[in-house]
């Protein structure tokens, strides 16, 4: 049977409200968005004009709303009581009734970048009724009809910090952007939480343009003359090597940086100011005992910047610089 036999056959027809239940596997509906007030509102005026997919649960006479469960709460606050509903009778496992209720999603026109990565989340983590293991992203992509590599992009917006998914729920960041800030650190969110605010002080909108600035007045730090030896991992001992690093943007474990924040930050550069400057503190007070054992004399930062006031080299004088 085609696809289009099966949705002749799927039953349409008015269900009261108080026989739909919602299905647990569906995100809680923020009644403060504002796409949900707009939504209202726009019921209030016109009624529901999309029909709710819904499935027959073991309860008698109730069914689990699939997809549509914010006109189901509207409706309840409006009085309206019943609803048209299509009864997907073919959505018995769990699994299929949150693949279709994902796709009905992904139609949606308001949808944000951060919804999408939400649902595929949820896709993820619900376990394979077959072998009971998180699904990867590729079987995400695969059953909902998108790119792995979509899919694995959006996916690193959910581990981003509160503040940036408040950011992004209210569209003041757009997806390039989003995507950019996905690649960073904690601590390097949090350092541009602050300039973020000020932008959207002056706009409504913070594009990705303005995310690239944002990176390269700070967030990044460049590795290509560090220092240190990139693969040494004894400097210091509660980090990786740099040269292993996911927050290394452009090294081996990066094959898969996205492309947004290779052109952003550049070719070899740390995504974590944090760890760059735990690195570089170990980096020097190593140099320091290396010096001191040749005889040199090592003086504070203070009063080398004193002695080299123009920033030139004093090895050659005898003294090494901490």
């Amino acid at each position: 049977m085609t696809n289009a036999a099966r949705k002749i056959d799927h039953e349409t027809r008015l269900i009261p409200r108080s026989r739909l239940t919602r299905f647990p596997l569906n995100r809680t509906i923020d009644t403060t968005d504002p796409r949900y007030i707009e939504l209202r509102e726009s019921i209030r005026a016109e009624g529901i004009t999309t029909p709710l997919i819904v499935r027959p649960t073991t309860a008698t006479n109730l069914f689990e709303i699939v997809a549509g469960e914010s006109r189901a709460l509207i409706a309840t606050e409006l009085g309206i009581d019943e609803l048209l509903c299509v009864i997907r009778e073919d959505l018995d496992e769990d699994d299929d009734a949150l693949r279709v209720g994902a796709i009905e999603n992904l139609q949606r026109v308001d949808l944000t970048p951060l919804d999408e990565a939400e649902l595929y989340e949820r896709m993820r983590a619900n376990r394979d009724h077959l072998d009971h293991a998180e699904r990867t992203p590729e079987q995400v992509a695969s059953l909902l009809g998108k790119s792995p590599t979509h899919v694995r992009q959006r996916l690193r917006l959910v581990d981003l910090l509160e503040p940036m998914k408040a950011f992004a729920r209210r569209r003041c960041i757009d997806a390039g952007g989003l995507l950019a800030i996905a690649q960073t650190s904690p601590a390097a969110q949090k350092n541009m939480l602050a300039p973020i605010e000020v932008l959207l002080k002056n706009q409504p909108t913070v594009t990705r343009a303005d995310v690239t600035r944002l990176l390269q007045q700070g967030v990044t730090r460049d590795l290509s003359t560090v220092p240190w030896d990139l693969t040494d991992g004894t400097l210091v001992p509660y980090h990786v090597p740099c040269s292993v690093c996911t927050e290394r943007a452009g090294g081996e474990a990066q094959r898969e940086l996205l492309d947004v924040v290779r052109e952003v930050v550049g070719s070899d550069v740390c995504l974590n100011g944090v760890c760059f400057g735990d690195h570089q503190s170990a980096a020097w007070a190593r140099k320091s005992v290396e010096a001191r054992a040749m005889g040199m004399k090592v003086l504070s930062p203070k009063r080398s910047s004193e002695v080299l006031k123009h920033g030139a080299p004093a090895h050659d004088s005898g003294f090494y610089l901490a």
